[in-house]
């Protein structure tokens, strides 16, 4: 009589497709996404204005034995620059002044809400909600939103009286200001410079693209090529000649 054990229909495991292979390569994939440098994102300009604004304040401060002020006016001027580019200049200016504006309203917010704990979260908790709906926005107003929240929680360390929060807010406000001069300054001179770089990326990419030989595949990727190329800058340069 046969019996069950060898009657029974046997249960094979089921195919293992992730292979010793395929881990290490997704490993590698992984660790090429993580030690990945874009060098078109470096900007030694931007750097060296950006730095400058942040220095001088505190320079002048030391030396006008002022520390304190001079650390206010380049936490401003810090927040500024966050909100800096090579964006046309009209773009970059009025977005450097929200940010000046938003970052000196978290110094004079800050430290009058400190003493009192219950405004203290009552404000933090709408400045975190606000700069959480900012996302939708894009990344530099939600760059924005996380900037000045971390503003807002740090002054709030430090209760001032209104006078002092005042002047501290201006002398924020100031360093703000003076970062986006640096910014701006070659704008009477070059005027239109951001949007010929951007015009230039755009014809490079068309000019690239005419060079291949014309197929489905390579015209497909030749206009991906160039709408990567051109992407915010040329919709920019259009919204700001129109």
């Amino acid at each position: 009589m046969p019996s069950a054990t060898t009657d029974a229909p046997r249960l094979s495991a089921p195919p293992v497709h992730a292979t010793a292979s395929e881990h290490e390569g997704t490993a590698r994939a992984f660790w090429r996404v993580l030690t990945r440098f874009d060098s078109s994102k470096v900007s030694p300009y931007l750097a060296m204005r950006n730095s400058v604004g942040v220095l001088l304040p505190l320079a002048a401060g030391f030396a006008l034995n002022m520390p304190r002020g001079g650390v206010v006016v380049a936490s401003g001027a810090l927040n500024a620059a966050y909100s800096d580019g090579n964006h046309p200049y009209a773009q970059r200016a009025k977005r450097m002044l929200s940010s000046s504006v938003l970052g000196a309203l978290a110094v004079l917010l800050g430290p009058l809400s400190g003493s009192h704990h219950a405004a203290a979260v009552i404000i933090a908790t709408l400045w975190a909600f606000a700069a959480g709906m900012f996302v939708a926005a894009g990344a530099t107003a939600a760059d924005l939103g996380v900037v000045s929240l971390v503003t807002l929680l740090i002054y709030a360390a430090q209760p001032l009286t209104s006078h002092q929060a005042l002047i501290s807010s201006a002398l924020a406000l100031g360093g703000g200001l003076l970062q986006t001069a640096l910014s701006v300054a070659l704008w009477p001179v070059r005027r239109y410079e951001p949007e010929r770089r951007a015009l230039a990326s755009f014809f490079l990419a068309l000019a690239r693209s005419a060079e291949q030989p014309l197929s489905a595949i390579t015209t497909f990727c030749g206009s991906l090529a160039i709408r990567k190329s051109s992407g915010t800058r040329w919709s920019t340069w259009k919204r700001t000649t129109s």
